[in-house]
C-alpha cells in the first residue's frame, strides 16, 4: 500500500485539479490532503486496517458530511469543494487498489461491511513497511516506495501546480488592469 507520502501528493493533486482559477485558500488545500491520508487512522484500530475507512461507504459518509458543512457555512451547497474533499478521500482508496499489498488478505473491503477483498492486477504503487519503520531493512523498502510514488504522482502534482500559478499570475494581471474580482475556494 502506498505511504502517507504518496496518499498526500494524491490528494494535493486532486485540490489543484480542482484549483482552476487559482484561488484555493490553504486551508482546502490542506484539507484535500488530511482526507487523502486518513483512511489510515485505522491502522490505531487492531484488524481494522483496510475495512471500514478504505470502503465506498466510507467514501459516502466524506460527501454527506462536506454537503452538510458547506450547506451550515454558507446556506448552500459548495459543490466544488464537495467534489474535491470527495475526490480526495476516494484517492486513498484508488491508490491501495492499484497498489501491492503482501498483507494477508491482500487487497481493501472496498465494499465494507460486506465480505471481499479487492485489489487490481496492474499493481502501480509499491508496498510499504509499517513496522519497525526506522530499521535499514524498513527504511529501504519505504525508500523504494516513496521514489515509485514520487515518479507516478510527482509530474501529475507538478503540471497541475504549474498551471495553478500561471492562473494566479493571470488573475493578479487581470486585477492590476481592473479585471473581475476573485473568489477564493475555502473548506466553507
Amino acid at each position: 500500500m502506498p505511504s502517507p507520502a504518496g496518499h498526500v501528493l494524491a490528494g494535493l493533486s486532486v485540490a489543484y485539479a480542482a484549483d482552476q482559477r487559482g484561488v484555493a485558500t490553504p486551508r482546502f488545500i490542506l484539507a484535500c490532503a488530511l482526507l487523502a491520508a486518513a483512511p489510515d487512522l485505522d491502522l490505531l484500530v487492531p484488524g481494522g486496517h483496510r475495512t471500514f475507512t478504505h470502503s465506498l461507504l466510507a467514501v459516502g459518509l466524506v460527501l454527506l458530511a462536506a454537503l452538510a458543512i458547506t450547506r451550515v457555512r454558507s446556506s448552500r451547497v459548495d459543490w466544488r469543494s464537495t467534489i474535491a474533499w470527495t475526490l480526495a478521500s476516494a484517492s486513498h482508496q484508488l491508490t491501495d487498489y492499484f497498489s501491492v499489498d503482501p498483507g494477508s488478505p491482500a487487497g481493501l473491503q472496498l465494499l465494507w461491511p460486506r465480505p471481499g477483498w479487492f485489489m487490481s492486477d496492474w499493481p502501480l504503487f509499491l508496498a510499504t513497511e509499517r513496522f519497525a519503520p526506522f530499521s535499514a531493512f524498513a527504511m529501504a523498502i519505504n525508500a523504494k516506495a516513496l521514489a515509485r510514488e514520487l515518479l507516478l504522482l510527482g509530474p501529475v502534482l507538478l503540471v497541475l501546480w504549474l498551471r495553478r500559478r500561471r492562473q494566479q499570475r493571470a488573475d493578479a494581471d487581470a486585477d492590476r488592469r481592473g479585471g473581475r474580482p476573485m473568489t477564493p475556494i475555502s473548506p466553507a
